[in-house]
């Protein structure tokens, strides 16, 4: 096991430096280099890695949630609040109603399945957008009015949306019923993941008051609670609605307030985290690719891509609507909303396994998601957001 991810980091970090010694993201690389050890490649990754390879994914998604908690301002937010709660569900639910219009008519897929496959592809990619976000807010590219802060606050919250909608479509799909209390589940998920994340916030505020470990042991321990919180999350589902990653992004955003003295060093040290954590990500997501599957959609599901899209970015300048941007940054906020990656991986491949019909289309539409838009968009954010953006200059 130790032997993979030694592989994984190292292949990873190399192929990364290669590509953006060819001016290309170095996440193309990483994710190059995953298909070229994953299955449909070398193979050289044992089965039972592979398997346990979601927690690794998981462990990568609380470094990127909580460190998106710890760099949002909330008065930097206060400014486009409306616009960031739209953009948590409008984009989406504009892509899914594409989908289920399109994938009818390309695959002959009936409606239950066409939107199952729209909620496979509408979630954005957090992977990506965050720490490109946190990058720019960092760098002030568009922070005053609030730009990136807004396109972080809403893709956290984007793939909550999906996910439920996914569980009760897939559901539909299978018994031709559809549960309408599923959809109770969304807002009180929120709500409950954002109040457990705060009150453990002011658990371990309080903690750190009696009990001063050295850094490094903080910084282990609360990404140990952090993943616990994550991995457990099916448990707490038993009894409520619930969120673990929003928990973790409450936890990041409160401790702002809570922990100032430890501010710093959870900034520092999680950036470091996320440095190895890019690696084991991107690469895993490689490894999920199956070029074989592709053959079964080629141009048609290329089709249904861009169209989705498209459509996709009409529901982004509808839900900025009335945000004071010019066209530029509502272009910029088209552009940081194409990218998908993780969600894609995490669940592409379900449909298929709980035996629905259309399971490898699925599958094959949600792979090529992964090889077009993630390094399109992230190429793209980098490549543009110096040319659509506005940088505040420090006084």
């Amino acid at each position: 096991m130790l032997t993979a991810i030694v592989i994984i980091i190292i292949g990873g970090a190399l192929f990364s430096h290669i590509f953006e010694k060819c001016k290309l993201p170095g996440l193309i690389g990483m994710i190059c280099f995953g298909i070229l050890i994953g299955p449909d490649g070398f193979n050289w990754l044992p089965k039972d890695f592979l398997a346990w390879s979601s927690e690794l994914r998981q462990l990568a998604l609380v470094i990127i949630l909580f460190r998106a908690g710890l760099t949002l301002n909330i008065k930097d937010l206060k400014q486009n609040s409306w616009q960031s709660i739209m953009m948590c569900f409008v984009p989406a639910s504009f892509e899914i109603i594409g989908i289920a219009l399109l994938a009818p008519y390309l695959f002959n897929l009936p409606l239950a399945d066409s939107l199952v496959l729209g909620t496979v592809l509408a979630a954005v990619s957090p992977a990506i957008i965050v720490p490109r976000m946190i990058d720019l807010i960092q760098t002030k590219w568009g922070t005053e009015k609030g730009i990136p802060q807004m396109i972080l606050a809403g893709s956290s919250a984007d793939d909550i949306f999906v996910i439920i909608l996914f569980s009760a479509f897939l559901t539909m799909a299978q018994t031709g019923v559809f549960h309408w209390v599923t959809l109770v589940e969304l807002p009180v998920s929120i709500i409950t993941g954002l109040l457990i994340g705060y009150l453990i916030s002011h658990l371990f505020a309080w903690l750190f008051k009696f009990w001063h470990p050295k850094p490094a042991i903080t910084s282990v321990m609360l990404l140990g609670f952090l993943y616990l919180l994550v991995a457990n999350e099916e448990t707490i589902q038993q009894l409520i609605p619930y969120s673990a990653l929003l928990s973790v992004f409450a936890f990041g955003l409160s401790s702002q307030h809570l922990m100032p003295e430890k501010h710093s060093l959870f900034t520092d040290t999680f950036s470091r985290y996320w440095d190895i954590a890019q690696i084991l990500l991107f690469v895993l997501v490689g490894t999920t690719v199956r070029l074989t599957v592709l053959q079964t959609v080629s141009f048609k599901g290329v089709i249904l891509l861009f169209g989705a899209l498209f459509i996709r970015s009409i529901g982004v300048m509808l839900a900025t609507t009335g945000a004071r941007l010019s066209w530029k940054e509502r272009v910029f906020t088209v552009i940081a909303y194409l990218p998908k990656a993780t969600v894609q991986a995490a669940i592409g491949a379900t449909p298929l396994a709980v035996g629905l019909q259309s399971g490898e289309i699925i599958l094959a539409i949600a792979v090529l998601a992964i090889l077009i838009t993630a390094p399109i968009g992230a190429f793209l954010i980098d490549l543009l957001s110096p040319h659509l953006l506005t940088q505040t200059k420090d006084k």
